[in-house]
This record gives structure tokens, sequence and C-alpha cells, in this order.
């Protein structure tokens, strides 16, 4: 398939990156069509709507559905594959990333030719993983002591709001827990990663953006 036909969707909470790339993409990259949305929702009505050969997606979207957005379109408009875009490649996002079954994915931090590059090989059927996710996944595959083997998903969860500044009556409201039912998975989450005191609970969580 040549370039000029393909179609792309833009989905980033920032508004002049997207205005950026929607004439770069046009203008200099030849993409024939190419839409933008601020949010995940706004991304999945789109896609649906228009079925784009490639949907870039930021997996650090305001909402928080970078990720969200990845597996939903996945499912449900599988002819539009998915290029991630992250400012961040911490085992919680490369985490997302292997769940959420993209077919590439590039930091922020790299030159426009790199994506240009992966929005090209991902629209024409391919793949694209640059050499440093690849090695954090390739770390993370072989570190038995990371986080995601080791800690459940409601153990993630309850690290990722104490490492918020919530107190344990506090998630376990919002998570619809028992106060005593949260201390469980806080001192089963101590033991698993050997932090503790929450000074180094929320060093671990930080570390691993979580």
């Amino acid at each position: 398939m040549h370039s000029q036909s393909w179609r792309a969707v833009v989905v980033d909470g920032e508004t002049l990156l997207c205005d950026l790339l929607r004439k770069i993409l046009q203008s200099d990259w030849h993409f024939s069509v190419v839409y933008s949305a601020s949010d995940a929702e706004e991304g999945f009505l789109l896609c649906r709507k228009v079925k784009p050969h490639v949907a870039m997606v930021d997996f650090q979207l305001p909402d928080g559905g970078g990720p969200t957005l990845a597996k939903k379109l996945t499912l449900e408009v599988p002819e539009t594959r998915i290029l991630a875009v992250s400012l961040e490649t911490t085992p919680k996002t490369i985490q997302n990333m292997n769940e959420s079954g993209v077919h590439g994915f590039v930091e922020k931090t790299q030159p426009l030719e790199v994506l240009r590059n992966a929005l090209e090989a991902v629209a024409g059927g391919g793949v694209y993983f640059t050499p440093t996710v690849m090695e954090a996944r390739r770390k993370m595959s072989s570190d038995p002591y990371a986080f995601q083997k080791i800690l459940s998903d409601r153990e993630q969860e309850v690290l990722h709001l104490i490492a918020q500044g919530l107190t344990s009556r506090q998630v376990a409201e919002k998570l619809g827990l028992s106060p005593r039912t949260v201390e469980k998975h806080r001192q089963s989450v101590c033991r698993k990663t050997g932090m503790l005191d929450l000074a180094s609970m929320i060093a671990y969580a930080k570390r691993n953006g979580i």
C-alpha cells in the first residue's frame, strides 16, 4: 500500500503537538487524511468512525486512558493498527504496552525521523519498537522479581494509591474494600518487595511507574 492512501488518527492531549503532527503527516509524509483527538473517548469514537490505517496513541493521556484505548481498538476496530508513544519507558509502561496489543512503540524523546519510520512501518502492516523499548522489554521478561510477576493487580492498585498519598482508609473507600483488606494488601506488598516503610514504597512505585 502506498503511503499516500494511508489514513491516520493522532490521539494526544497536547493540542499543539496534534496540530503539528497533523500538518507534517499530510504535507511532508503524504498521509492522505489525518484526524486528531485529545482524549481516549474522543479517539475511540473517531477511530470507529473513520477506521484509520494507523492510530498514534499517547500512553500518557490526561485521562489515563491510553493503554485502555489501545486495547479497545485492538478488539473493536481491528483493522486499525496502533503505534503507542510516551515520554516514559517505566516497567509499568512496558507492561501496559505488552498487554495492549500495540504494533509499535516510540519514546517522545526520539527524533521525528524515527516517528516517521514507525508510523509508515505500522501503517504498512509491520511492527516498530525502538531499541530502548526492546531492551526494557527484555529486562522485564528476564527479571524474576519484576513487579508484575510478584504483585497481583489488586496489590498494584493499592500501591499506586498509597504512593499518591492516600491513607489505607481512603484507599479502601476508593476501591470499595474494607480497611482491613487494604492493610493485608499493603503488608503483602511490603513482604514481596522488601519495601518496609512508606518512603521506600513510594520510591518503588515511582521507579516502576506504578
